[in-house]
């Protein structure tokens, strides 16, 4: 390919038109990662809390915020017509086992916090899988349709951490790419809310 400028304004040409192919794919790319959700390497369909329903072909992505327990907690059974008669309003405490909670912020509002709780043995195991401040996908995990108490997510629904971890709940730590760009605090965050562990099992 000749023009009538001579080499140079040739190889001006074809120099012009190889960076506007290459903006071209560049905007192509951008406009697939923007419109098309993203994919783990496991194949999940990685989603915010807001989108995610618990489907099997997805996993939830977020920051860890807010990370309390392990603690034992318990509760009191109602008083029997006896008890109330000799004046004990109380009933006999019971140890519900221990529990851990956990806030993952995957946005910029209160309803990008997933609310999850984890009991007994599976407390312990996201004890140790999960690290205040850091992001994971987490998949596997029981949706429990309702909204959690005591918690700052406006979500209608939580996740509960189903045991064994790494077998029925999958957790893995993201360290490159979008969704380490989430905020590095929580939002907004109520402290006497934050601060309370409630005896609820909230099945």
């Amino acid at each position: 390919m000749r023009y009538p400028g001579g080499p140079d304004e040739t190889a001006a040409v074809i120099r012009n038109y190889v960076w506007c192919v290459q903006a071209f794919v560049v905007c192509i790319l951008l406009v697939v990662a923007i419109v098309c959700p993203a994919t783990m390497a496991d194949g999940k369909l990685a989603l915010s809390p807001r989108e995610f329903s618990g489907d099997p072909a997805t996993c939830v992505c977020g920051r860890v915020v807010v990370l309390r327990g392990p603690v034992e907690v318990s509760t009191r059974e109602a008083a029997s017509g006896k008890s109330k008669a000799a004046g004990r309003s109380k009933g006999k405490e019971l140890s519900l086992g221990k529990k851990i909670e956990v806030h993952l912020l995957g946005g910029n509002t209160l309803v990008d916090v997933l609310f999850l709780d984890a009991w007994a043995d599976a407390a312990d195991q996201a004890k140790d899988a999960m690290e205040l401040g850091k992001v994971y996908r987490i998949s596997g995990g029981t949706v429990v349709g309702q909204t959690p108490k005591y918690s700052t997510s406006r979500l209608t629904y939580f996740m509960r951490v189903k045991p064994p971890l790494g077998v029925n709940t999958v957790v893995h730590e993201i360290t490159e790419g979008p969704w380490t760009d989430i905020p590095l605090h929580h939002l907004f965050a109520d402290i006497a809310s934050l601060g309370r562990v409630t005896d609820t099992a909230q099945a």
